[in-house]
């Protein structure tokens, strides 16, 4: 893993940085890159998940509903 400065939610913050395909069971957590083969995957703060067995990576909130 590695950090890098990203713009997310229009506001600049330091993200975790993921390169390649991740296996099953890693966790994930906002703010971060994911750089996958094919395809890159911006997690913003507030959201947060892991991959599952087939290897799809799943992610929900992590925030309260908004009022």
């Amino acid at each position: 893993d590695s950090r890098r400065a990203v713009v997310l939610g229009g506001e600049l913050r330091t993200a975790r940085v993921l390169r390649g395909e991740p296996g099953p069971g890693t966790r994930i957590a906002g703010p971060a890159v994911l750089e996958l083969p094919e395809a890159t995957v911006a997690v913003p703060p507030g959201w947060a998940g892991a991959v599952d067995a087939d290897g799809t990576l799943r992610l929900t909130t992590t925030r309260p509903p908004a009022a």
